[in-house]
């Protein structure tokens, strides 16, 4: 990237290889002019093959970043629906439930906790291992929490789903809302992925 100048040469950004826009401002007698070349990096795609030549623990600091960066965006939605879920019971609507409606609260509450220990569960290890070497081990365990978790947040959202549906219309509706819902995350989650592994893509 080039410094800016003021010498007079117009305002330009370009990239590069490409033909340069000019242009100048002029305030009180005096010429600012800036001269400059952006370069856009090309990122390779996660998921893209690992190149050739990678060794052991590269492969394990590549996973352990996609690791961490799933898990970066898939806690602060399970907390936020905990937190939901917490404050249901100390508002006044809560004392009008039925019994129905309080087991779906609760086994839902339950499960959206369970599934936060499990996401949680890797930067614990992650902690309490801390420069033993044990990465490999980290992210084997980590995959299997992760999708665990991920089983339990799909029967969260339909059970949420359900509970809120439930007081605003038919359980009949609420019912199907909550399939419908644990229907396509299955699809999407689940089916879709195994679907694209089984055929080895």
């Amino acid at each position: 990237m080039q410094h800016a100048e003021s010498s007079g040469r117009p305002l330009a950004l370009h990239r590069v290889g490409s033909p340069v826009p000019r242009f100048a401002t002029r305030k009180g007698g005096y010429t600012c002019s800036v001269r400059t070349t952006i370069r856009l990096a090309d990122r390779p795609d996660e998921d893209d093959p690992p190149p050739a030549g990678e060794s052991e623990q590269q492969r394990l600091d590549r996973e352990h970043e996609q690791l961490f960066h799933e898990l970066r965006s898939i806690i602060p939605g399970v907390q936020l629906q905990g937190a939901f879920l917490l404050t249901v019971a100390f508002t006044q609507r809560f004392e009008t439930l039925n019994g129905f409606q309080r087991d779906v609260y609760y086994v839902t509450f339950l499960l959206a906790a369970a599934s936060l220990v499990l996401l949680l569960a890797p930067p614990a290890f992650h902690r309490v291992q801390f420069r033993r070497h044990d990465k490999d081990m980290l992210i084997r365990a980590a995959n299997v929490e992760v999708i665990a978790a991920l089983f339990l947040i799909s029967l969260s959202l339909a059970g949420t789903l359900l509970l809120i549906t439930d007081l605003l219309f038919p359980v009949g509706i609420a019912v199907a809302a909550a399939v419908v819902t644990f229907v396509m995350s299955s699809l999407l989650w689940w089916a879709f992925p195994v679907a694209r592994r089984v055929r080895g893509r």
